[in-house]
């Protein structure tokens, strides 16, 4: 059983002085950062504490003791024990989270800034008026009609509506909220708006319309079809849907890539959901999965190679802490202080706000690079490799090759390095005829 984090409970608890006095031991650009679950218990990734005895050879606990942190008490805790922490954690009951904003870079988001988007851009007329080619679909919790998805007087969305799906099969005794057939996300549920979030950090558009700033998805525009299959990001109960909704997006909505924030812990896919799995890479759809986060292990379906499994980075570069990671990822993107579109509360507003975290949003702008690939080299890749599992070996290949990696980074934990837009687009394409496929799953 894997013990990826602990955790630590205070009456006194002050989680900033605690990252604060670990950031100051640690020297080689390790990103610190905890997770309250309530008001006195928080979640610490393990390797934190193992970097600090490895660096230093001292007990951890001891160090922040010399500090002046008292602990209640402090733990390990296996990794399904701190996702169902997380799944269940009141956030009316903590203290208000600090507002990070990373400031934009050039006038464009800093997450879109550390791919190079704006330059992937410039090579296809954009970002406003880029002439696309294909289809990306997206396995969710399912859309809202915000702004940012052109739902607003005078312009029509690039979000198919007609062609969106709800998957979900919520037992009947568990309370939870099927929904619509239309695929819209009900607002119910621990990941209600999620679908919405990580879309439009797909496919966004709104110029001066976040309070005078643009929002840009890193494929702005591109068609795009939602299916829905749960409330939650965990789908362990919804491997069914998942299924049915993966053949659909591809058999039917004929998508060219499938975004996958959501996942499966411990990992592990039905028969049915292998062989949609299977289905998608034959056909030439790009899969793109979140690695997850809070356990170190990574999740399903981003674990089996027939994926692209994608990891996190922070706004200095750094490992995102609380990313999941190894030999399986890919390449990793920005996952944290994410600049994303919203909606506050159930009933409130459709809006704009800072501290998006998570693997889901590194998955949607890999999502979107992959659109500007597919658009950007359409000729070449049809004539090279046609709908076929071959262009799902060459963009991974590609984009993995040309990823950059930090001064500080793991022994390919975290994939090659940081996702570069631009260099993706430029690279030579791979030849066809030295490609193997991936083994069936």
């Amino acid at each position: 059983m894997s013990y990826g984090n602990y955790l630590i409970e205070s009456d006194t608890l002050i989680f900033s002085a605690i990252q604060q006095a670990i950031s100051g031991l640690l020297l080689d650009g390790l990103d610190v950062r905890l997770t309250p679950v309530s008001r006195n218990r928080a979640l610490l990734p393990r390797h934190i504490l193992d970097a600090i005895h490895t660096q230093y050879g001292i007990d951890p606990i001891g160090y922040l003791s010399t500090k002046g942190l008292r602990f209640d008490a402090i733990s390990a805790v296996p990794d399904d024990v701190a996702l169902t922490l997380m799944a269940h954690r009141a956030t009316t009951e903590l203290d208000a989270r600090p507002d990070i904003s990373v400031p934009p870079i050039n006038g464009v988001q800093w997450h879109l800034a550390h791919i190079n988007a704006p330059e992937a851009w410039g090579m296809l007329g954009g970002p406003d008026a880029i002439g696309w080619k294909c289809k990306v679909g997206q396995i969710d919790t399912g859309y809202m009609k915000h702004p940012a998805w052109g739902f607003a007087d005078g312009v029509n969305s690039w979000l198919k509506t007609d062609e969106c799906r709800n998957f979900y099969t919520p037992d009947l005794d568990s309370g939870n909220e099927q929904g619509q057939i239309t695929g819209e996300d009900p607002c119910s549920g621990p990941s209600w708006g999620h679908g919405t979030r990580i879309g439009l950090t797909i496919s966004g558009w709104t110029p001066d319309g976040d309070g005078g700033a643009s929002f840009y998805g890193c494929a702005p525009k591109v068609p795009h079809v939602m299916a829905r299959i749960s409330n939650t990001v965990l789908i362990n109960d919804q491997l069914t849907a998942f299924a049915a909704a993966l053949n659909y997006l591809v058999d039917v909505a004929l998508v060219d890539v499938v975004n996958v924030s959501m996942g499966v812990f411990p990992s592990y896919l039905s028969d049915a959901a292998k062989t949609a799995v299977n289905n998608a890479y034959e056909k030439g759809v790009i899969l793109i999965c979140a690695g997850g986060q809070y356990v170190p292990p990574v999740v399903a379906p981003a674990s089996y190679s027939r994926t692209i499994a994608v990891s996190g980075t922070t706004s200095k570069k750094q490992f995102w802490a609380n990313a999941s990671r190894g030999p399986q990822i890919d390449w990793s993107a920005p996952a944290a202080d994410i600049r994303r579109a919203t909606r506050a509360q159930k009933n409130g507003p459709y809006s704009y706000s800072n501290n998006g975290d998570g693997t889901s949003y590194a998955t949607a702008l890999s999502t979107g690079v992959a659109a500007l690939w597919l658009t950007h080299r359409h000729t070449e890749i049809a004539m090279q490799y046609g709908k076929t599992w071959k262009r799902v070996n060459a963009f991974k290949q590609v984009t993995t090759h040309t990823a950059k990696p930090p001064t500080v980074w793991g022994d390919r934990l975290y994939g090659s390095g940081i996702l570069d837009a631009f260099a993706a687009l430029t690279a030579p394409l791979p030849s066809a005829q030295a490609m193997a496929p991936e083994p069936v799953i």
